[in-house]
């Protein structure tokens, strides 16, 4: 008959509060509690146990294939500290002195005691002895493990705090422990193997880690995969090892689970599978406990729990470990806490698709994985760029090289929904890069997942429904860099041509591509401009087709929260790494300002062939002009003044373009005199008959880009009439046109009499008998100001 573990943290001193909180969870659950389908003894029973001496025992571990068998062992202590409690033991026998020790891998091992003439379970292998005292190990008690069960129902009615794993530290035991290595006196526990590494244990210590393995399969040790996945996993504290056997099982299904069993747990299956290996605790009914330890305390999760093969121990007086292969499916993980891990049989695992198709252009070969992914790890934002990790090792194994300089083609397809809805993203993309291209294949689809599945407000809870990426790999390296940038025609309002210059990889010959920059009327053209990769920042980093940025966060939006179909629409207006951005930032606010403060950038993007390495950033030369006068008479002609900011003299041209044309006509060239860091010029436009926008423009200036300034000038239309039956109204330039006011002169004033439509520069009226004096008033337009007649003295008969 089972008896219940209670929840003692320490003894006594804490047995009263423990008590409370078991109370309240009575209330809230009445159903019968969680624990382990044989008898146990908890940490109260062993403690008066122990006042007798140390108790014997047994664990059940498997050394080989998939039966559990026992390993004799000693009970020697219980290891209290501020936030629970482990059992200290000595395992013994011929298995353990022929490896090494207590091996990595046996974490989750059930521990037995003989007592009262039945074999009762105590906990599990949790911590193992490094480098001191080869068969010394804690476990972890086993009420501990059960109350996971409880503490964190699937449908969680309430949560308790339970007790914490060691922290790391010296432990002084209550009282010498005296082992077949020598006297115990005291424990140091490492949270990691790595830190267990660097203690220099004092006489009479035996130093403690994790006894979990954290397995990377399909990724070769060394690979940036492997590191990569070693460095995500490094607070797991576990044993880092190549993983055997294969992600995904396809022969005979491993026997049905018990304690003592290998067992593997999966975030991923395929190509790539990571997770973590270690051994069975006990099964209750569908419900089965695993490690004694955390894999990294990710609370509630759903992972793949597999079945396990042993397929040898690794013997070593330093570091012995398992070598543990995963197997079929046998449920999902659905908790990872501090003493364990919880995994349901039969449940079904949440998975997804990765499918990758890698084309080798240089053997004109291709290759085909398809992998899977568990869902919660990605959409709960806990490892969002595994897919993008997964594909970069498919092509590093395609390509079978360790570096592999060169290029990559892809095309990255993520769908993801919503519930109700279901959205693609699809994006295009080239990278080039001198040292390892292979592994850039796989960033989009880290990148866009991470987007997707970051969720700021809580609002969009996407699902990650499928990640494909094709790729065209090839060692020819499709890069470029910047040599310089013109504007052929200077700078102006309307259509400007930037030109780019560049040298690709592996040519001496420069090339040229050029953009449209479009400047709206009342630009100011003197300010910076900027040709970049379209990339450079786009993730919040550095230029992202040859770093190591990833994206980590949603994009900082202001107004309400974004809808999932927001996100993907702005995935999918992502620029290419190919792509050119040409900027412009005008300084000043108006025309002819002098403020240094920044007007709205203005932006066009350049697709191009190549990854471009480098950027080219400028200021148009500084150009001032003024006209005078503003308004000038139809015909007449207007003075500019102007300033080159330049130590030399400056040649400028000058020139008009119409209100009705879209190109400025060379009036003459003038040469700016410098004097005290500045050139100065003037000159004289004649024969203004529309309104028009002079122009001053330079070649590049110290340095600089073309500048050009400008100046607006209205001029009055010419208006004339003329003829008696009809009337005709004329107006100059013909350009002009629109409702003209006639008026007549009455009682001393002028008073508005009819209105003539004017078109193609005149309009004509009939007017009723008599004698009338008359004048025209053309009200002004875009070609010209306006404009009135003379006084004109009519009979009509």
């Amino acid at each position: 008959m089972s008896s219940r573990p209670c929840r003692v943290v320490t003894r006594a001193a804490r047995l009263a509060p423990l008590l409370l909180a078991l109370t309240l969870l009575l209330a809230l659950a009445p159903a019968a509690l969680a624990a382990p389908p044989e008898p146990t003894m908890d940490l109260e029973q062993l403690g008066a146990a122990l006042e007798s001496g140390p108790l014997d025992g047994y664990m059940l571990t498997t050394m080989s294939g998939t039966a559990p068998e026992e390993i004799p062992l000693q009970v020697q202590s219980i290891v209290d500290y501020s936030w629970g409690s482990l059992i200290l033991f000595e395992a013994g026998g011929p298995k353990i002195e022929e490896i090494g020790g207590v091996a990595a891998g046996m974490s989750g091992s059930p521990v037995y005691v003989d007592h009262g003439g039945f074999n009762k379970l105590v906990g599990a292998v949790s911590y193992g002895d490094m480098f001191t005292l080869g068969g010394m190990a804690l476990a972890t008690p086993i009420e501990y493990m059960a109350a996971i069960e409880t503490d964190f129902p699937i449908e969680p009615l309430t949560t308790l705090v339970s007790p914490r794993p060691p922290k790391a530290g010296v432990y002084e035991l209550a009282s010498p422990v005296r082992t077949s290595e020598g006297v115990v006196r005291s424990v140091v526990v490492a949270r990691s193997v790595e830190s267990a590494r660097t203690v220099d244990a004092a006489g009479g210590q035996t130093v403690m880690a994790p006894l979990g393995i954290l397995e990377i399969g399909g990724a070769r040790p060394g690979s940036r995969t492997f590191e990569r996945i070693a460095a995500r996993f490094a607070k797991s504290g576990l044993l880092v090892k190549a993983a055997a056997g294969s992600g995904e099982w396809d022969g005979a299904p491993a026997p049905a689970l018990e304690g003592g069993s290998p067992c593997a747990v999966l975030f991923s299956q395929g190509a790539v599978w990571v997770g973590a290996a270690g051994t069975v605790t006990y099964v209750d009914d569908d419900t089965a406990m695993l490690f004694g330890h955390p894999f990294e305390q990710l609370g509630a999760i759903d992972a793949v729990l597999t079945g396990g093969y042993v397929q040898g121990v690794w013997q070593s007086s330093l570091e012995p470990y398992k070598i543990i292969a995963p197997r079929d499916v046998k449920g999902a993980c659905v908790q990872d806490r501090s003493w364990g891990v919880e995994a349901q049989i039969g449940r079904e695992p949440g998975l997804f698709p990765v499918s990758t198709t890698v084309n080798d252009a240089d053997r004109s070969v291709s290759a085909h994985d398809d992998s899977s992914v568990v869902e919660w790890l990605v959409s709960s934002d806990t490892w969002p760029t595994l897919p993008g990790t997964i594909v970069g090792e498919v092509v590093y194994e395609t390509l079978d090289q360790y570096y592999y300089p060169g290029s990559a083609a892809t095309t990255t397809t993520v769908v993801v929904s919503d519930g109700p809805d279901t959205y693609t993203v699809q994006h295009d993309n080239l990278w080039s890069d001198s040292y390892d291209v292979s592994y850039l294949a796989g960033r989009d689809a880290g990148s866009i997942v991470s987007r997707l599945v970051a969720d700021p407000d809580g609002v969009l809870q996407p699902r990650i429904d499928s990640v494909s990426v094709e790729t065209t790999v090839s060692s020819a390296q499709r890069s470029a860099r910047i040599a310089g940038v013109d504007l052929p025609d200077g700078i102006k309002i309307g259509d400007n041509t930037v030109r780019v210059t560049y040298y690709r990889y592996g040519s001496r010959d420069a090339e040229t591509v050029d953009a449209t920059l479009t400047i709206p009327t009342g630009t100011p053209l003197y300010g910076r401009l900027t040709v970049t990769p379209a990339t450079w920042d786009q993730w919040g980093g550095s230029w992202c087709s040859d770093s190591c940025c990833e994206f980590d966060g949603a994009s900082p939006t202001d107004g309400p929260p974004q809808t999932l179909e927001d996100v993907v629409d702005e995935l999918n207006a992502l620029p290419q790494n190919s792509d050119l951005v040409v900027s412009y930032l005008p300084r000043g606010s108006g025309e002819d300002s002098d403020s240094p403060e920044e007007s709205a950038e203005i932006a066009a993007t350049i697709p191009t062939d190549y990854v471009f390495d480098s950027y080219f950033t400028a200021t148009t030369a500084s150009v001032l002009l003024r006209a005078q006068p503003g308004k000038v008479p139809y015909g007449g002609a207007v003075q500019v003044v102007g300033m080159v900011e330049s130590a030399g003299d400056v040649s400028v041209g000058i020139y008009r373009q119409n209100a009705d044309a879209d190109e400025a006509v060379l009036v003459q060239t003038v040469t700016a005199v410098a004097s005290q860091g500045a050139a100065t010029f003037q000159a004289v436009v004649p024969g203004l008959k529309k309104n028009a926008r002079i122009i001053a423009r330079t070649g590049p200036v110290e340095g600089s880009l073309p500048g050009s300034a400008s100046a607006p000038v209205k001029v009055s239309a010419r208006v004339w009439l003329s003829g008696t039956d009809p009337l005709v109204v004329h107006v100059r330039p013909s350009a002009a046109a629109g409702k003209t006011r006639l008026q007549r002169r009455s009682g001393g004033r002028w008073v508005d009499f009819k209105t003539v439509n004017v078109k193609d520069g005149k309009g004509a009226v009939r007017l009723p008998k008599g004698t009338h004096v008359l004048r025209a008033r053309f009200p002004g337009g875009k070609i010209s100001a306006a404009g009135v007649s003379r006084a004109y003295t009519i009979r009509v008969k």
